[in-house]
């Protein structure tokens, strides 16, 4: 296919400021002493407990903010450690400080105590003409007040709210008390997300959905747009159906557009239509067991249906015969969506619209039931035929896309040349895709409709409209991928060689795709500087602005040994912060350089360096939405009560601090949770986020994923739902944060072999959470390393592609307690992440498109594989051909699916690392041999890049001892 052609818009949030110039005339009072207000601060283990007047400023000193609650700066410089502290100020009439109160006593605190400013002024954003962002909030003061007789710039900023929606580019101004401040030259760091995709041209002869690219070089790498063609597969028999002698399995003979491919269809449902010329009354459906291209042959189950005659029409989807019809739910979307014209195609007006009649007996008479799907058409005379429904009426009336009408350029439409009453006649038929699917049941058979949630007050004749939303039985798989967020441009690397990075900065990283890692780390960076100059100090902060270590502090003596090169540097990070930073997936961090620092830079390289850790690691979902209506309904709190399982007694005993992730899938932009167990009183999670704004449409085809909109009052057909809208996500919503249990507290909270974790929602009235991870380092386990240079086999060898080797660690096993972890890494020459077909979102399998070398995935299969082999290689057994497939002993029971994500931001010389967890249950197959080494064994795909095995991990908790 080609053609397809879309724009997309970008908005913006303001996370952080850049201060270019700070001005003068801002730290207003006089020259006397006591202009300013000073304050005592108290720290107690690292946090700070009090914060205490120590001298009032005078009555002409700093103008500060008036009010109650308004947010401070806080400042940790010089022989100040620590991070997180949070406070306000309240202000009276006479702008004099009467407290500062403090909102989160941070932690780590040692040396000089933190520096406290009350705020001196307002920031205000402004974006574009016909921008409508709101929400951004910035407090700004002078560090310093007078120098001499000059009052000084602004030199200190707090970014209190990011706001969302602007339009760039984003400008900032002063409000407020300093209206007094001049020359100022203060910058928005804009970021970035993509709201709105719109389709120019849909293009034509897409057999497969595309990947979508940016084309216009902004670099943005991590968004995710997914393209929806039509999935259906619409033709005629081209001979009788017939029984197989042996099995009595009956046999169809699929027309000639079905696929070349052994076993396409295997799994899918095949639809036989109503109609000419067996005249069958209504459409019947079932599942294809086996299909044999050579003949194109489908097979189902012995009496699965009546044999259709020669040129009868079928339709074949991925969509499971039990979501289509479904007697005991009393589910039929079988009879609506398949039929006979009832009136042939016609036209009129200039541009000509064009219109069919649906089948009288069979299609809903509901206004727009059937808009946005595509007719196929199963008979002789137009099969092949498909058109995009571009409106549909109450009486049945779909007006139907036709090249070179007033409704043309759909990927679906009727060729010119064939919208004639000869092709498309009154007893043609078809057959409709449904985007999604759903079944709203009445409580009591035509009883007026109840009034769901706080409907707008409108005339009577118009009733009430809402939405109806569908449990997501896919949070599960999907909720952690989701949540991650989306890095574009990251300026890394040598190949390409990446631009110079102008100081001062602040720039967001993440390394993609990281495994659990429960021990300490490293992380290194290679930096070029195009001077020598002696404060090139980096600092780099954690997922919530938590310092993690400075570089290049030493540069000057560096740079002498390094010179013409890059400069190499490094920090370490605690076994806690890694849990808690690669527990979603991703490690994420910023990195940013002092004020006043000038010059250039260029990130050669950046590492992370970790030895595997034995982890314990629970994760615990659900799929149940909480409304806070409900809950106040049955007389309970707005909140989720989720039991984690850990190891009993001495197995369970951890070694570091735990950390615990939380998914939620809310509108949090105002809100927050706040997290309850034992040894705490209540701690706040998701109120410092910075969240998006926005909504991405998918369309859904399963009843675990539905939407559906409702007009009307009373019972059909006076009420109505419209099944066929897309569903739209919020991106306020699904985001990750995490929260650290101290291990003294973290050895009572897992008392007795279950964590309790209760959650209450505040500011939301429906969220779910879900999935929630307990991750800590386990005291007590079982390790056992496979490396290429000690213990031979095939490590360090190239794999051969397809195989299924076998590996056996070199130490005894003990009895486990809980469940493990494997650690892998590996050397790929070729590694990527393919598209992969869906239907609609999210996917219910996953089949490849193309393979590393743009192959048909199929068809690379067919080529690569043995045809003796006794294990014949379909297309839904891989996701791609860079994913190995985990099996406990020797080919037993599968796993999980290693090296599944994207890999592209590393240096494949260098290899990937990757760790999936091993239930309990299946770790017992691994030792299944009589010396008690565990085994595993590795599926490898077909393909023609090399695939090299360099170590493996294994670690698990050990039981209790008795």
């Amino acid at each position: 296919g080609d053609g397809f052609l879309a724009q997309f818009e970008v908005l913006f949030t303001v996370p952080s400021v850049t201060i270019n110039n700070g001005g003068a005339g801002c730290g207003l009072g006089t020259t006397a002493t006591n202009t300013r207000a000073d304050w005592t601060v108290t720290v107690t283990a690292g946090v700070v407990t009090a914060v205490a007047v120590n001298t009032a400023k005078t009555t002409a000193g700093a103008w500060y903010e008036i009010g109650t609650g308004v947010p401070a700066i806080v400042s940790c410089t010089g022989g100040c450690v620590g991070t997180g502290l949070e406070v306000t100020c309240d202000v009276d009439a006479s702008r004099n400080p009467t407290a500062v109160n403090i909102v989160n006593g941070g932690t780590g605190y040692t040396g000089t105590a933190p520096s406290i400013f009350c705020a001196e002024g307002r920031l205000v954003a402004t974006d574009a003409t016909g921008g409508t962002g709101t929400g951004f909030d910035a407090v700004f003061a002078s560090s310093t007040g007078y120098v001499g007789t000059v009052a000084s710039g602004i030199d200190l900023v707090r970014v209190v709210n990011a706001g969302t929606g602007y339009l760039g580019p984003v400008t900032l101004a002063i409000s407020g008390a300093n209206s007094m401040c001049h020359a100022q030259n203060i910058t928005a760091d804009e970021s970035g997300y993509l709201t709105k995709v719109t389709v120019l041209n849909p293009g034509a002869n897409y057999t497969s959905a595309p990947r979508m690219v940016i084309s216009n070089g902004t670099g943005c790498d991590g968004f995710e747009v997914r393209a929806t063609i039509n999935d259906m597969t619409a033709d005629y028999f081209y001979a009788a159906g017939a029984t197989e002698a042996t099995t009595n399995r009956q046999m169809l003979y699929l027309g000639l557009s079905a696929s070349d491919v052994d076993n396409y269809y295997t799994g899918m449902t095949i639809v036989l239509t109503k109609g000419f010329p067996s005249a069958r009354a209504a459409a019947v459906s079932a599942e294809i067991l086996q299909y044999d291209a050579n003949g194109r042959v489908a097979y189902l189950a012995a009496g699965s249906v009546t044999l259709p005659q020669v040129l009868d029409g079928y339709a074949i989807t991925p969509t499971s015969t039990r979501v289509l019809v479904d007697a005991a739910r009393g589910v039929d979307f079988l009879t609506p969506m398949t039929g006979v014209l009832s009136v042939a195609i016609s036209s009129s007006g200039t541009p000509a619209v064009h219109v069919v009649t649906l089948d009288s007996a069979n299609a809903p008479a509901i206004a727009g039931y059937f808009k946005g799907q595509v007719i196929s058409f199963t008979t002789q005379s137009a099969a092949g035929l498909s058109a995009y429904i571009v409106d549909y009426t109450a009486a049945r009336v779909a007006t139907i896309a036709v090249e070179g009408s007033a409704h043309t350029g759909y990927s679906n439409q009727i060729p010119a040349a064939q919208a004639t009453d000869s092709i498309l006649h009154g007893n043609v038929g078809y057959v409709i895709s449904q985007s999604y699917l759903a079944t709203i049941a009445f409580t009591t058979p035509n009883a007026a409709w109840p009034i769901i949630g706080n409907p707008p007050v409108l005339p009577a004749v118009l009733g009430n409209t809402y939405t109806l939303s569908y449990r997501d039985d896919s949070a599960k798989q999907l909720a952690h991928a989701q949540a991650r967020p989306f890095y574009c441009n990251q300026r890394v690397g040598d190949n390409p060689v990446t631009d110079w990075i102008v100081m001062p900065f602040r720039e967001a990283f993440a390394f993609k795709a990281t495994p659990l890692v429960c021990g300490p780390a490293t992380l290194e960076f290679g930096v070029m500087f195009d001077v020598t100059w002696k404060h090139t100090e980096l600092t780099v902060l954690g997922e919530r602005g938590e310092v993690l270590g400075v570089m290049f502090q030493d540069s000057e003596r560096l740079l002498n040994f390094e010179v013409g090169g890059p400069v190499h540097d490094s920090i370490t990070i605690s076994a806690e912060k890694m849990i808690e930073m690669t527990g979603d997936g991703d490690f994420e961090f910023t990195l940013f350089s002092q004020e006043g620092q000038t010059g250039q830079l260029r990130i050669r390289t950046m590492k992370l360096g970790f030895s595997p850790q034995a982890c314990f690691s629970e994760l615990v979902a659900t799929d149940e939405y909480k409304v806070f209506s409900d809950a106040i309904s049955s007389g309970e709190r707005h909140h989720y009560n989720m039991s984690v399982s850990v190891p009993a007694g001495d197995a369970g005993l951890p070694a570091s601090d735990g950390v615990i992730t939380v998914v939620a899938d809310a509108d949090m932009s105002s809100a927050y949770l706040e997290l309850q167990y034992t040894g705490t009183a209540g701690v706040a999670m998701f109120d410092d986020w910075v969240w998006g704004s926005g909504t991405s449409n998918y369309t859904l085809n399963e009843p675990a994923d539905v939407s559906a909109t409702c007009l009307g009052m009373g019972a059909y057909p006076a009420f109505s739902c419209n099944p066929t809208l897309q569903v739209q996500r919020n991106n306020t919503r699904k985001r990750t944060a995490h929260h650290r249990v101290r291990r003294r507290v973290l050895g009572g909270v897992i008392a007795g072999g279950k964590a309790e974790l209760d959650f209450n929602i505040k500011g939301v009235d429906v969220a779910k959470i879900s999935p929630v991870t307990l991750n800590y380092g386990l005291l007590r386990c079982w390790m056992s390393t496979l490396r290429a240079q000690r213990d031979g086999q095939i490590f360090g060898a190239q794999l051969f592609r397809p195989s299924f080797p076998s590996f056996v660690f070199p130490e005894a096993t003990e009895a486990p307690g809980g469940d493990a972890t494997l650690w892998m890494h590996a050397v790929w020459q070729h590694h990527d992440v393919h598209v992969r077909d869906t239907v609609g979102l999210p996917s219910q399998g996953q089949r490849l498109l193309f393979t590393d070398y743009h192959e048909h995935f199929d068809l690379a299969l067919e080529s690569d594989q043995n045809p003796a082999a006794e294990r014949l290689y379909a297309h839904s057994r891989y996701p791609h051909l860079g994913a190995l497939g985990l099996h406990a002993g020797d080919q037993g029971e599968f796993v999980a699916w290693m090296f599944n994500d994207d890999y592209a931001q590393y240096d494949a010389a260098k290899g990937f690392v990757t760790s999936v967890r091993v239930p309990k249950r299946v770790l017992q197959q691994f030792m299944l041999k009589e010396d008690k080494h565990p085994m595993f064994s590795l599926d490898v795909p077909p393909g023609e890049s090399t695939i090299t095995i360099m170590s493996a991990v294994l670690a698990y908790p050990l039981m209790e001892a008795e």
